[in-house]
């Protein structure tokens, strides 16, 4: 009891705490919730009529990163990408940049890989590490069927143009918050 337990970043103990440690997480770190917001802005503007290879190659993505070992990448390396990728979609969205669809394919398979990568289990939890990656897979792919769902919706079913504006403007505004937390982390010693 006087004795401080060893830290680590994931302290789940039991598969239920491991869903919930899975799911809760990424809400936690900025980067990884402001890239895929980003990533599925790009992708509900730009993947015409079809969503499902974006969330094939986001989701093929995710599994593979969360197959690196956490402790390849620096948790700021891993940051800067998070966020350098967060202020390519999302100014990409907000300046209306025509692309092409590879290209979009290209920057969801990315935050998958990324988030991925960012949201690998301890290895000293292995123990709860299905439900750990339960949780992580539902927490992704909420956070990037959302919007994305939402922006197609509102951009080719509706064709509302104010939606087409208002979209562009929280892409823009996501830029601007990954560009003020790059320069956080680059200012961190």
């Amino acid at each position: 009891m006087l004795v401080p337990e060893i830290a680590v970043a994931h302290d789940s103990v039991t598969a239920a705490a491991g869903f919930n440690a899975g799911l809760l997480h990424p809400w936690l770190p900025a980067e990884q919730t402001m890239s895929l917001l980003a990533a599925a802005l790009l992708a509900g503007r730009y993947c015409g009529d079809r969503p499902m290879r974006v969330l094939a190659a986001f989701s093929i993505a995710f599994v593979a990163g969360l197959a690196i070992p956490p402790s390849t990448f620096t948790l700021s390396t891993i940051g800067l990408c998070l966020m350098g990728l967060a202020l390519a979609a999302s100014a990409l969205v907000a300046l209306n940049a025509s692309l092409p669809a590879v290209a979009v394919v290209a920057f969801t398979a990315a935050a998958g890989l990324l988030d991925g990568i960012a949201s690998a289990p301890d290895p000293d939890h292995w123990d709860v590490v299905a439900a750990f990656v339960a949780g992580n897979v539902l927490r992704a792919a909420l956070i990037f069927s959302i919007p994305l769902v939402v922006a197609d919706w509102f951009i080719r079913e509706k064709r509302w143009q104010w939606a087409k504006i208002g979209i562009r403007m929280v892409a823009a505004w996501i830029a601007a918050i990954a560009l003020l937390m790059q320069a956080l982390i680059l200012a961190t010693p």
